[in-house]
């Protein structure tokens, strides 16, 4: 039935039915800036490079790994010659009806490459990523060397597929509706899940994999069951898939207005298919962004509109609950649903919904800040709940189906996971990682409550009977022990972005792998404004701009606070991968190693006027130096720091968060540069010492007996594989020579 027939057959159903409809939606819609349409006619001049610049910094395993950016690429039916790495957070999309309707016939068409060093770790950070619904037309075959959550769905392989680079570990991984025409090479795959496909290779030799594959309903696979005696792999090929529902899609027709389709259950299916599916045009669609409310995207769903959520990360207040027969919430570009605040679900799917959908979207938990007593237990909470416990076990007829729905828990947020109650089909992974919310330590902190916040009271009470002596200024950045701690931590962007001769390793090792390394040096006058581009303004103003960590044992190492993801009343941060800590994306630089596994978090002290924030780890602090502490902050001889109110902040650490083992790290925060009213960028009397800091030339030629001493230059870029153009390691600052007099 054409998309024109439906529509009218909606718009007659509008104007007989008892109870009002909704307004029909825009179609085509109003698309946010994170989805790229493309069609045949954008493939002139140079589109790989276009679409390489847009995806820059997804495609780079240090920004990209825990970016806040999600993108969704759309292509129109047609042939394009253009080459596209998928990264982080990227789906690429065909609009056709038919997968052979947008074919890629490029050298390396649409592909994933390992983004570590080979062999390890390989391909074992390709995650979040995604393709679907083309021909990959390539002479040389398909490459999509991932690991989790990086699922291809309806494509057509002229060629090979390659689901591993030879001598790269991975870890994948799932497919489904994939026809080969060369041969499937599974390679150093250490799992990998094949449904409804072709794969082209009988051959269980020639299809390799390391550890453990499975295929239901496909074709042209090994026909034996693994492992035989004396082999390593398990291989388990099931001949027909019992039921399943394909994941929905998006397609175009010649007048540029789309639909969604709605593939229609099957059983005891086998092979790839053409669809039979229930096409929905988009006036029956609302597509949202990212910075739509909760409530405005309910109202919506309350209507039985289907909804689409374009790429972007959407921090809900509440559950979006689908409670209509068929209605579809389709996510594309990655979108990431990060759980409401009171632990309630990301999605709720009522028992009477049967037939629903839900697809192509990732569940985030959030860290959260409860009301009940610190007695109390917080009750089990889910990212995804599908029916109510006693009620209808759904229509087996018309299965509910998840689609591509992964499942992020971390931190303290691991009770969380995926509750069914009327499903008849689950099609799911789930994705454990410590990389979202915040993590807390297991061991006991005294000041950190058990929902993860800073007890203040505690903490003052705690630092005045212990008498902690955190005004005694004495900077243990000397200590050995310590800088042991910190190996492969820190990183010195100042050196790389204001020094014209770098270190010696490091600039053989540039040149080796990029050239001449004057060809990537940022200006001195450019970094400045980069790192303060990002503006969050629930930041606390005493936070403002971008400080120099001088006397850390990282001393070149610098920090911003408006960056980060601030609460709206400005007292609680977090510092995610997406935000400046030694560099950040919009640096293309790289963070902490311990920042990129447990996002940091503040907490500022409650009041009309602060004095402490504390890291939400317990153990370290941060210090408001007022005019009321000038005298008070000593040397250990008596001698009085000089510090400059509203530029100077002190860093205090414990041990275990009690203040009663006294301080072990200690040093002061000086703001170098912040932006007035105007927005204009002003450096503080601290600028100039920080570049004085950054032009001394190092001694021993490289490392300096600090952190990477024992590398030797051909593995500097394997160990460091975050490292890139703009950075350099640090040094210990005892092992600079003076300044040069000239």
């Amino acid at each position: 039935m054409s998309q024109q027939i439906l529509l009218g057959l909606w718009l007659l159903a509008c104007l007989s039915a008892t109870a009002p409809l909704p307004p029909p939606e825009p179609n085509p819609p109003s698309w946010p800036s994170s989805v790229t349409v493309l069609g045949p006619e954008d493939d002139v001049g140079n589109l790989t490079a276009r679409i390489a610049a847009l995806l820059s910094e997804l495609n780079n395993v240090t920004t990209g790994h825990y970016s806040s950016d999600r993108k969704a690429l759309l292509f129109k039916p047609g042939k394009y010659d253009a080459e596209i790495k998928v990264g982080y957070y990227v789906q690429v999309l065909g609009l056709g009806e038919r997968p052979e309707d947008v074919e890629f016939a490029s050298a390396w068409g649409v592909y994933s490459e390992p983004m570590g060093a080979i062999p390890d770790p390989g391909s074992l950070d390709n995650f979040w990523r995604s393709a679907e619904n083309f021909r990959h037309a390539s002479p040389w075959g398909m490459l999509w060397a991932v690991s989790q959550a990086s699922p291809i769905r309806r494509i057509r392989v002229d060629k090979d597929l390659e689901l591993s680079r030879k001598g790269a570990w991975a870890s994948g991984g799932y497919m489904a509706d994939i026809q080969v025409g060369g041969m499937t090479k599974m390679g150093g795959q250490q799992q990998w899940m094949i449904r409804n496909s072709n794969i082209s290779t009988p051959d269980a030799a020639d299809l390799g994999g390391q550890w453990n594959l499975v295929l239901v309903g496909c074709t042209g696979g090994p026909r034996e069951t693994l492992p035989a005696d004396g082999s390593k792999i398990a291989l388990t090929n099931v001949a027909l898939t019992p039921v399943v529902a394909e994941k929905p899609y998006i397609t175009i027709d010649a007048l540029g207005r789309y639909s969604l389709q709605v593939p229609k259950p099957k059983f005891r299916s086998v092979g790839p298919a053409v669809e039979a599916t229930t096409s929905v045009p988009f006036e029956q669609v609302f597509v949202a962004r990212a910075e739509d409310t909760s409530s405005a995207i309910q109202a919506k769903l309350n209507t039985g509109l289907h909804v689409l959520l374009s790429p972007g990360i959407y921090h809900l207040s509440a559950p979006l609950t689908l409670s209509f027969k068929d209605q579809v919430l389709l996510g594309i570009g990655m979108a990431t649903l990060v759980a409401p605040n009171d632990g309630s679900p990301c999605v709720f799917v009522e028992s009477a919904a049967t037939g629903a959908r839900v697809a192509g979207i990732v569940l985030q938990a959030a860290f959260s800040f409860h009301s009940q007593s610190a007695q109390l237990k917080r009750p089990q909470s889910s990212l995804l709940e599908w029916g109510r416990p006693g009620e209808t076990s759904g229509d087996p007829g018309n299965p509910g189906v998840l689609s591509d729905v992964f499942a992020r828990v971390g931190g303290p947020d691991t009770d969380r996971s995926i509750g069914l109650g009327a499903m008849s089909v689950l099609s799911v992974g789930q994705f454990f990682v410590d990389c979202c919310g915040i993590q807390i330590n297991s061991d006991p902190r005294p000041t950190i409550n058990p929902d993860g916040s800073i007890n203040f009271h505690k903490w003052h009470e705690l630092i005045k009977d212990s008498k902690l002596p955190y005004m005694t200024f004495d900077p243990p950045q000397k200590k050995a022990a310590f800088a042991q701690g910190c190996r492969n931590c820190y990183f010195a962007p100042p050196r790389a972005w204001i020094c014209a001769t770098p270190p010696c390793c490091a600039t053989r090792y540039l040149q080796q792998k990029y050239g001449p390394f004057k060809k990537f040096q940022i200006s001195k006058d450019d970094w400045l404004p980069l790192m303060l581009e990002r503006d969050n303004p629930h930041c606390p103003d005493f936070l403002r701009g971008i400080w120099w960590m001088k006397d850390n044992i990282a001393n070149e190492t610098l920090l911003t606070f408006q960056d980060a993801a601030w609460r709206p009343d400005g007292r609680f941060g977090t510092k995610d991968t997406g935000t400046n800590w030694s560099t950040g994306t919009n640096l293309l630089g790289s963070l902490l190693a311990s920042i990129k596994k447990f996002p940091a978090g503040f907490q500022v002290e409650p009041g009309a006027n602060p004095k402490w924030v504390g890291l939400t780890n317990g153990d370290d602090w941060i210090y408001v130096l007022g005019e009321e502490d000038k005298g008070k902050l000593l040397y250990p001889d008596g001698t009085p720091v000089d510090f400059i109110v509203g530029e100077d902040l002190l860093r205090v650490s414990v041990s275990g968060g009690d203040p009663y083992t006294g301080v072990f790290y200690q040093y002061l925060v000086k703001r170098v540069a912040f932006k007035d009213c105007d927005g204009k960028v002003v450096k503080t009397q601290y600028f100039d010492e920080l570049v004085e800091r950054a032009t001394r030339p190092t001694v021993d030629g490289c490392c300096c007996n600090l952190f990477l001493c024992t590398t030797s230059d051909e593995d500097y870029g394997v160990v460091y594989d975050s490292l890139d153009d703009t950075q350099l390691i640090v040094y210990n600052q005892d092992k600079y020579p003076p300044a040069p007099s000239q």
